[in-house]
């Protein structure tokens, strides 16, 4: 229980009577500046003491970068704010936060370190929340991210993720591996994507599995091992089929394939990535050839069956071609899906900033469409996702202040920024063809210099198709000055 409180004071402490709190959530690094500081002007702002069991020292509970600081300079005394009424281990560390939330010191990991400690004093969220004066939101945030390893939170307070970023990989254990190796490194936004939509696909495919099983008794198996298993399961050679369509038209092809003949065998089949439906038909038996049956001399001997494992081997082959050309495509994907995402996070001042940057990129766009009122509201319409702030109905006002070169306001900048998504952007959605390499690639140049000055970071994958165009763009200036000479 917190002790009794009394009234603070403020004395002068000799450095050496002064101890770190050995539960300080935060990590002391770099103090050279602040010490050359220390040594010029003094300890400018108290530190924040608390009586120890011995009388003559004190435990630091605020100010710890100060504490290392003077120590570097050589300083003997130092100013303290003495609180004698904070004896409780949890108050101190309840203080500890709040000191430093408040002068926005800690990381999200140092934060996380410091409820886990009040956590294993025995606090409750509440009490945390009530004792910091943080939202419970905000605790329990922190207590998710205390529980990634020692070596995640090392890199979390390294790279200075987010919050919401290091909240997202304690959300996420399963996908723990990935999200670390990501830390860091220009390609978190587009892993971080990639798992959101992975996701949201296995809770579907899960779906998908439960539904074929619940209907035709359906396992799941891979492509490589499906003929293999659908040939032991029907004691003979087999016919596979793979039917078009969505999900539901998939079901219902099976269902008339078991409804024509009752010993087709439904199987739920993970492509990749997606669940869908294969049914195995077994192929009816003949009888052996004769002797008079083998083909005369003048018949071509006809090519021999390929056996069960040849036709395994080859599916199997071309599921591994296609899963790397799915990869490549889930990469782009998920990339174009961090970009947007990025870009719907701007605030108004941003947005607008934006705008003003990528005016003249959007104009070059407009120009080779078409500039009546139904292009424009298109984009206006979806690019709604960028923000909700907006007045979508007077579009003919909107389309005037366009054409007119109006200074960017909100929903002028709306216009540019839809432009940009929706008539540019999708250049480094999908690999580039030859045709786009050689029609404008300057455009696509221009567009990655524009995400880089609003502070999208690329991933790999973008890069890479960034500068095929920045090549491409490289040799048709080449071209065109050679032309004009």
């Amino acid at each position: 229980m917190p002790s009794t409180r009394t009234l603070p004071r403020f004395l002068d402490v000799p450095i050496v009577d002064l101890q770190p709190h050995p539960e300080n959530p935060r990590r002391i690094v770099d103090v050279d500046t602040l010490a050359a500081s220390v040594k010029a002007q003094g300890i400018l702002e108290p530190l924040v003491i608390a009586p120890t069991d011995d009388a003559n020292k004190y435990v630091v509970l605020g100010g710890h970068r100060r504490l290392a600081a003077a120590t570097a300079a050589k300083i003997a005394v130092v100013p303290c704010h003495l609180r004698a009424d904070l004896t409780d281990p949890a108050d101190q560390l309840a203080v500890m936060l709040s000191e430093n939330g408040e002068r926005t010191d800690l990381t999200a990991a140092e934060e996380a370190t410091g409820v886990q400690a009040m956590l294993d004093l025995g606090e409750s969220v509440s009490s945390i929340a009530k004792r910091t004066g943080m939202s419970r939101s905000r605790v329990t945030q922190r207590v998710k991210i205390g529980k990634l390893s020692p070596d995640v939170l090392d890199k979390v307070h390294a790279h200075g993720v987010t919050l919401s970023d290091a909240v997202f990989i304690a959300d996420h254990p399963a996908y723990s591996d990935r999200l670390e190796d990501a830390l860091g490194t220009n390609n978190w936004g587009q892993v971080r994507e990639s798992v959101l939509r992975e996701v949201k696909r296995e809770e579907a495919n899960a779906k998908r599995v439960k539904e074929a099983h619940e209907l035709f008794g359906a396992v799941e198996v891979s492509p490589g091992e499906l003929r293999n298993k659908a040939t032991a399961d029907a004691g003979r050679d087999v016919d596979i089929t793979y039917p078009f369509g969505e999900w539901d038209e998939q079901i219902k092809s099976a269902r008339s394939a078991v409804d024509a003949d009752e010993s087709t065998i439904v199987y739920a089949v993970k492509s990749w990535q997606n669940i869908m439906i294969a049914f195995a038909t077994p192929i009816a038996e003949t009888a052996a050839a004769q002797p008079d049956d083998e083909p005369s001399a003048d018949q071509p001997a006809t090519e021999p069956e390929p056996t069960a494992e040849a036709i395994a081997e080859r599916e199997r082959a071309a599921a591994e071609a296609e899963a790397e050309r799915r990869a490549a495509r889930e990469a782009l994907a998920s990339a174009t899906d961090a970009r947007r995402r990025y870009i719907r996070t701007l605030t108004s001042d941003q947005l607008i900033a934006a705008a003003e940057a990528g005016r003249a990129l959007a104009a070059e766009a407009m120009d080779m469409v078409d500039e009546g009122g139904v292009w424009l509201s298109y984009n206006l319409a979806a690019v709604k996702e960028v923000s909700e702030a907006f007045d979508w109905d007077d579009l003919d006002t909107m389309h005037r202040q366009w054409l007119a070169s109006a200074p960017v306001a909100e929903i002028g900048a709306v216009g540019v920024i839809s432009t940009l998504i929706f008539d540019v952007d999708k250049v480094l959605t999908e690999e580039p063809t030859e045709y786009r390499l050689t029609m404008n690639p300057q455009r696509t140049v221009d567009y990655v210099a524009w995400l880089r000055s609003i502070g999208h970071v690329l991933s790999d994958a973008e890069e890479t198709i960034a500068q095929e165009y920045l090549n491409a763009a490289t040799v048709k200036a080449n071209l065109d000055g050679g032309a004009d000479s």
